[in-house]
């Protein structure tokens, strides 16, 4: 039976979260506390123990523009942390957990979305109700030795920037675009967690503008390759723009841009569906 996690709940949540994802117990409370107010969590109980869990983040989906000139801007739910207690899966619990949060969404009026760890997990999703919502990119780039060589003059600065001169770049990037948004202190503790890995968060100023950037560099043989979880731009074609330009800024000759994710939703209308799948993005998550 789907339940609101209790404080009681907590150690095997706790358990199976560990076991599923492999975090920290201090990094799963430290979670678990820094959302509280607004985060929910539910479990599944089965003869009185948690059997599965699941954590609901509020988003919002937005969907450019719609008839008239008007935005269309649906509530929704990002579902984080879900899982089944090791000794239990197989046996239905997800599928159980699943639906009856989909049940519990839609009398809400609310959607659904989540972000596969892999494409069986995805199968498995879609075998539950669940549809593409966003389609998943990664854009590559690969300077000559003359390009990497070169000074840009398109490229101005490159600077550290705090999450919170990052969060400005961003909203003015993706402002009005289609795609799914995490309310910012969300993002900023995502942004907090991409740095406890290396990750750097940049401001990129060049001759057309400022973008923020989150990029870590990975060591690839002769080469260091620069992986990009996000860059703040408007389209697909500026932010490729900006990963050469972040390239030859860092003297690197190659880099690839995550510039959305692979995204399952359910509740959402179908409509409203192929228009995220054609436009819009969820480029930074809490994966």
């Amino acid at each position: 039976m789907l339940k609101p996690a209790t404080e009681a709940d907590m150690p095997e949540i706790i358990g199976i979260w560990q076991e599923s994802f492999g975090d920290t117990k201090e990094e799963i409370v430290e979670f678990l506390n820094a959302f509280s107010a607004r985060m929910r969590v539910f479990v599944w109980k089965e003869q009185n123990r948690v059997a599965g869990q699941l954590c609901l983040l509020p988003v919002t989906l937005s969907c450019g523009k719609q008839k008239e000139g008007k935005a269309g801007v649906f509530p929704a739910e990002y579902i984080y942390a879900f899982a089944a207690a090791a000794g239990l899966r197989g046996q239905g619990i997800g599928t159980a957990l699943l639906g009856a949060a989909s049940d519990m969404l839609r009398a809400e009026g609310k959607a659904g979305i989540l972000v596969p760890a892999d494409e069986a997990l995805a199968v498995f999703y879609k075998e539950r109700g669940f549809r593409d919502c966003f389609r998943g990119e990664t854009l590559t780039e690969r300077l000559s030795v003359s390009e990497g060589r070169a000074a840009n003059a398109c490229l101005l600065h490159i600077q550290e920037t705090d999450a919170g001169g990052y969060l400005r770049l961003r909203k003015k990037a993706f402002e009005g675009k289609s795609g799914a948004a995490l309310q910012e202190d969300f993002i900023a503790y995502a942004i907090k967690e991409y740095e406890r890995t290396g990750v750097r968060c940049v401001r990129i100023d060049t001759a057309d503008g400022s973008y923020g950037g989150l990029y870590r560099l990975n060591e690839a043989g002769a080469d260091t390759e620069v992986s990009v979880m996000e860059i703040t731009a408007k389209s697909q074609k500026e932010a490729a723009a900006v990963l050469r330009l972040l390239l030859q800024g860092l003297g690197r000759k190659s880099g690839s841009l995550r510039y959305s994710s692979n995204t399952c939703c359910i509740n959402l209308p179908e409509d409203i569906r192929r228009q995220f799948w054609k436009e819009g993005s969820f480029n930074l998550v809490l994966d």
